[in-house]
C-alpha cells in the first residue's frame, strides 16, 4: 500500500469538516451570515469608529526629529497642507490677489491652523506656476503633527473649502491633514477591480452562479470586516487607512479565488 492510501482526504481535515458542517446546514448558515451582518452594520453606524494614526514613541530617528522640532522649532513642528488656486483670470491681477487673500484669511481662523503663507506674502513668490498664470497655492501650517488633530476639525476645513469656491476661482486642499477630513468611500480604481474580477471569473468558470458566488462572498465579508474595524477603534489604536487596507485584500481574495 502506498502512502498515498494514508494521506487523509479533504474531508477528514478540519477545513473540510467546517466546509461540510456549513453544507449540511446551509440554510442556516447562511441565516446567521445575513443576521450577524445587519448587526454589525447596525452597531458601526451607530457607534462610529475612532480612528488615530498614533505612530508616535520610542527613540526612531523620526520621533526625535519631531521632538527636537517641538523643543527648538514650535511654529514648524506640526504638519502642513496646500490649498492650491484656479483663477478664471491671471492670479497676479488685483481681483484674484483679493480673493485668494481673503481665502486665505478664513483658513487661518480654522482650529488648530497657526499660519497660512499665500503666494503674495513675503517668501510665497514661488507659490505662483510659472507654467501656467492662473494656478498659485498657499501654504497652511498647522501646529501639530496630522496624528493629533482632530478628524472632526479636519473635516470642518474640508467643508469649509468647498464653500468658498466661485466661478471666478477654483480651490482644492491637499496634504496629510487634509486627508485625515476626507471619509473612506469605495471610487472608480476599486469598481475597475470588482469589475475586472468578475470578468475574470466569468471566463474561469463560464457561469454566471459560479461567478457569483467569489464576488458576492468577498463583498459581503468585505462589508462585514469593515463594520468590525469600526467597532475595534473603540478598544485599540487602529489607523485611518486600515478600512482602505481591507478593501484592499477583500479585493485579493476575489482575484485569489479567479486563480
Amino acid at each position: 500500500m502506498s502512502s498515498k492510501d494514508h494521506s487523509p482526504t479533504i474531508e477528514g481535515t478540519r477545513i473540510g469538516r467546517l466546509a461540510r458542517f456549513c453544507y449540511d446546514r446551509r440554510k442556516l448558515v447562511l441565516l446567521a451570515w445575513v443576521v450577524a451582518f445587519i448587526v454589525l452594520n447596525v452597531l458601526a453606524v451607530s457607534v462610529k469608529g475612532t480612528f488615530n494614526d498614533k505612530f508616535t514613541g520610542g527613540k526612531s530617528q523620526s520621533q526625535l526629529a519631531q521632538n527636537l522640532l517641538t523643543k527648538n522649532f514650535p511654529a514648524r513642528s506640526g504638519d502642513t497642507a496646500n490649498a492650491v488656486f484656479r483663477s478664471a483670470g491671471d492670479v497676479n491681477s488685483s481681483s484674484s490677489q483679493a480673493a485668494i487673500s481673503a481665502v486665505d484669511q478664513r483658513l487661518a481662523q480654522q482650529p488648530h491652523v497657526l499660519s497660512v503663507r499665500g503666494p503674495f506674502d513675503q517668501g510665497g513668490q514661488s507659490q505662483i506656476s510659472r507654467s501656467d498664470p492662473h494656478i498659485a497655492y498657499s501654504v497652511i501650517q498647522f501646529d501639530t503633527t496630522t496624528q493629533n488633530l482632530p478628524k472632526a476639525d479636519m473635516t470642518k476645513l474640508v467643508t469649509l473649502a468647498k464653500g468658498l469656491n466661485t466661478p471666478t476661482l477654483e480651490l482644492e486642499l491637499g496634504g496629510q491633514p487634509i486627508e485625515k477630513g476626507q471619509a473612506f468611500s469605495f471610487g472608480a480604481a476599486e469598481g475597475v477591480g470588482i469589475l475586472a474580477a468578475i470578468v475574470i471569473l466569468l471566463i474561469a468558470f463560464g457561469s454566471f452562479v459560479a461567478m457569483g458566488l467569489p464576488i458576492f462572498t468577498a463583498l459581503f465579508s468585505l462589508g462585514a470586516a469593515v463594520s468590525i474595524i469600526d467597532l475595534v477603534s473603540h478598544l485599540v489604536t487602529v489607523p485611518t487607512f486600515a478600512t482602505e487596507l481591507a478593501a484592499m485584500i477583500g479585493i485579493g481574495v476575489v482575484f485569489g479565488a479567479a486563480n
